[in-house]
């Protein structure tokens, strides 16, 4: 059944007939899996919870709490083998097996903007999202789009190491967590998605080349179709799983990517270049949960958590949150070593880096710079644009004072095997 949802999304019309079939298909592949969770009546939905919170009734000893999450992240790739064969089970195992996570990847249930509303809708607690599903999540956070934010440290990207991009993180967690809550989520840490070059039939070597191509937008990017204009960039806005098949069609040529997901994603065939310098900026990942979720589950373990060996709510807590911070740090890490793999690959099979000079990288900045300012205070605000500055700044002169050394860059690697420390072809 998965397999041939995933065929018609992948493929969907945007006939009313084929929309209508989409949704239909959604809801009954997530009724599926909740008929099956039926089948043993001790598997319960968060929202099942409410019945042992405020009335007498005592929950069964193997009570399984059954929590669903989502991405368009495609089964087979980094994020979704880590998710589900190493975190996921982790959790299960720190609470005793009384929490279990169904994850959908692919976009088996659409693009992050359906995912979402499916969240708000209580079918999904959990969401992986790119900077296109944070920025509709969060809006605040579309700022880390802006390009040229964070600094390009490839001897440490590639070598999977901490970079600037940890420094800052770890600087503003706190104020994204606070905004976060504000609209309803809670912040499960940050993931990667990749440094964003761009992928293009024709090399791109100077400002006047983003004039000819033909660029793809996501649809209802906050920001992104203001970056294209300072860029002068001609760009058709589409859902992510549509762009292959844009690709095939001629409909696009060019598109803002990193190697490991040009691969994953099969756009790779239609590229010729890839750009050596990330002038489109970087790519996040996030995890979100459902605020909603732990004003269920908290209350629940407050009250039965010692028929299930666990404290109380706030035991709950910190032991889930716990993993997902440990555990996405570590996925950050190895996404990074299949870039960097990927970027050997790819090279190996013909595809070229465009290497942009120093002057035609200013000529590029020039045009993305004084953006920060104009949308500051409209898009997003302008104190959160300026913590990441100073954190940026702060970082400059830690690294270029000697005051960052190897076992802060080092805090990254893991502990099954060694960095690709020769990124360098």
């Amino acid at each position: 059944m998965k397999r041939v949802i995933q065929k018609i999304i992948y493929k969907r019309s945007v006939s009313f007939s084929g929309i209508c079939l989409f949704f239909i298909l959604t809801f009954l592949l997530i009724g599926l899996d909740a008929r099956a969770a039926n089948n043993n009546k001790n598997i319960v939905g968060p929202w099942d919870l409410e019945k042992y919170i405020s009335g007498k009734k005592t929950p069964p000893k193997d009570i399984v709490i059954m929590i669903k999450g989502a991405s368009v992240a495609p089964e087979g790739s980094s994020w979704w083998n880590f998710l589900v064969e190493k975190m996921y089970p982790a959790i299960e195992k720190a609470l005793n097996g009384h929490i279990k996570i169904k994850w959908y990847g692919g976009g088996v249930l659409g693009d992050e903007a359906d995912t979402i509303r499916k969240m708000r809708m209580k079918q999904l607690q959990i969401l992986g999202v790119t900077n296109m599903g944070f920025t509709k999540m969060v809006p605040e956070m579309c700022v880390l789009e802006l390009p040229f934010l964070f600094d390009w440290e490839p001897e440490l990207v590639y070598a999977g190491k901490y970079t600037q991009v940890e420094y800052i993180f770890e600087k503003i967690e706190p104020i994204v967590d606070k905004l976060a809550k504000e609209h309803g989520y809670i912040l499960g840490g940050f993931l990667e998605t990749c440094f964003d070059g761009l992928g293009s039939r024709e090399p791109i070597e100077k400002i006047e080349d983003l004039e000819k191509i033909k660029f793809w937008l996501w649809r209802g990017d906050r920001i992104r179709e203001e970056i294209n204009k300072a860029y002068g960039l001609k760009a058709t806005p589409m859902e992510l799983y549509d762009v292959a098949q844009a690709f095939s069609t001629g409909m696009i040529d060019s598109t803002i990517t990193g190697m490991y997901v040009s691969i994953v994603l099969q756009w790779w065939p239609y590229l010729k270049y890839f750009s050596e310098y990330p002038i489109y900026g970087y790519e996040s990942a996030t995890i979100l949960f459902d605020k909603r979720l732990f004003d269920q589950i908290v209350p629940f373990f407050d009250k039965w958590g010692h028929l299930y060996g666990i404290k109380d709510g706030n035991d709950f807590r910190i032991k889930f949150q716990e993993i997902w911070d440990t555990y996405c740090t570590q996925l950050r890490f190895i996404v990074r070593q299949d870039e960097a793999k990927a970027r050997n690959r790819l090279i190996d099979e013909g595809i070229k880096e465009v290497v942009i000079s120093d002057a035609e990288l200013e000529r590029f900045k020039d045009r993305i710079l004084p953006l920060y300012d104009k949308l500051a205070g409209k898009k997003y605000p302008k104190f959160l644009l300026d913590e990441i500055l100073k954190y940026r700044e702060e970082y400059r002169t830690l690294k270029k004072e000697g005051k960052l050394n190897n076992n802060w860059y080092e805090k990254g690697i893991m502990p099954f095997g060694k960095m690709n420390d020769e990124w360098r072809l």
